[in-house]
């Protein structure tokens, strides 16, 4: 297993489709299952508030708060969706939710996992262009708390991963490029389940068609814009 995660806008959907393809792994999108997961998960103080209450008058510091527990909660849904895929081929895994902490619980070995990380200056007024949030009685100020918000949750994955002395790729948002052309990933391993189960919809698996070359040295991989969901923002939960 293959695990990148990161904030919002930092390039993981377009790394994790290039790995798919290259090496030919399963691709996983946690954002992909957010409807799929939410009848599964607990009744929580976030989901009883007004979309007021989520992103104009909360402080961003709450925010992070209602988002690292939503997050944990989704990821113990992640595994359980993992555990459903076939055994082979391995699969690359990324979202959001995949907080170091939670990935170090499950991680087979330390050059399994990469967390990208955008410039924060960058990031935030990459964020502020996004415009006023809708569905709101003050779009501006929602906007300024979850860009803050999101800034919270980039320096949360920082030294979380700092802390656990997992591997961190800084991302330059001005060009949109990641030069991984001197590193490499190694082959991941995964368990097996005791009992192999019926393998999931193809639009779960997400299978890609690639060289198979594992451990073979990648390449420059210019970075897609990440899409906004609007209704998952609406939410909270991206």
């Amino acid at each position: 297993m293959l695990w990148i995660g990161g904030p919002q806008g930092s390039g993981k959907t377009s790394v994790a489709r290039a790995l798919s393809r290259r090496f030919d792994l399963q691709l996983y999108i946690v954002d992909r299952r957010t409807w799929v997961h939410e009848p599964r998960m607990p009744s929580t103080e976030f989901g009883s508030l007004s979309m007021d209450e989520r992103w104009v008058d909360a402080a961003p510091a709450r925010m992070l708060d209602w988002f690292l527990g939503t997050s944990r909660h989704r990821f113990r849904l992640v595994l359980e969706d993992l555990r459903a895929l076939p055994d082979s081929p391995l699969a690359v895994v990324e979202g959001p939710q995949l907080f170091p902490t939670s990935v170090a619980a499950v991680l087979r070995a330390p050059e399994n996992a990469l967390f990208l990380l955008p410039d924060l200056d960058e990031q935030r007024e990459r964020l502020r262009a996004r415009g006023p949030m809708l569905g709101v009685s003050d779009g501006e100020r929602a906007r300024a708390n979850a860009t803050e918000r999101d800034l919270l949750i980039t320096r949360r994955f920082g030294w979380e991963a700092a802390d656990l002395r997992l591997k961190v790729l800084r991302v330059d948002a001005a060009d949109r490029k990641i030069g991984l052309s001197r590193k490499r990933v190694s082959e991941p391993e995964e368990a097996k389940p005791a009992v192999a189960p019926a393998a999931p919809p193809r639009e779960q698996r997400e299978l890609r068609g690639g060289t198979g070359s594992g451990g073979a040295p990648l390449f420059s991989l210019p970075l897609e814009p990440e899409k906004e969901d609007a209704a998952a923002e609406g939410s909270g939960q991206t």
